[in-house]
């Protein structure tokens, strides 16, 4: 066992370089973690993009309060599946860039026509269903 009376004592050079170090430490792990996150994308092709994800759901969200907009009464007593064709048309007149942000992230035509039910969903919960207006 070593003699406490021979140790010296680093406490007070840590302190000092705690600065420099955390300086240099967190720029490294960033730089790390970079470097490891491309090595992934480029061994699997997968990349993790939120804004692309984002940028689907917006359009989703969009396509799904248009078509509320639209109808004659709010359709909140409609039943929506990824068969209906109310669906259907939102998913085919995709735009361009939503199209490429969907082959980018891999979804397939049936994953599009999941989150436009999934947002017409959201709109319909939250209202009261009103009748369509009588036709004299």
């Amino acid at each position: 066992m070593s003699d406490p009376s021979t140790a010296i004592n680093a406490a007070p050079w840590v302190a000092d370089a705690a600065p420099y170090i955390n300086a240099v430490v967190g720029p490294l792990v960033l730089a790390v973690l970079g470097f490891a996150f491309a090595e992934i994308k480029k061994m699997t092709g997968f990349a993790l993009s939120a804004s692309l994800q984002s940028q689907i759901d917006n359009w989703a969200a969009t396509e799904a309060g248009a078509m509320v907009a639209k109808a004659e009464n709010n359709l909140a007593g409609k039943s929506f599946t990824v068969a209906s064709p109310e669906v259907a048309a939102i998913v085919n007149a995709m735009p361009a860039e939503v199209a490429a942000a969907m082959d980018a992230l891999g979804v397939t035509p049936a994953g599009a026509t999941k989150i436009v039910v999934g947002e017409i969903g959201k709109l319909q919960s939250n209202q009261t269903v009103i009748p369509a207006p009588s036709k004299p």
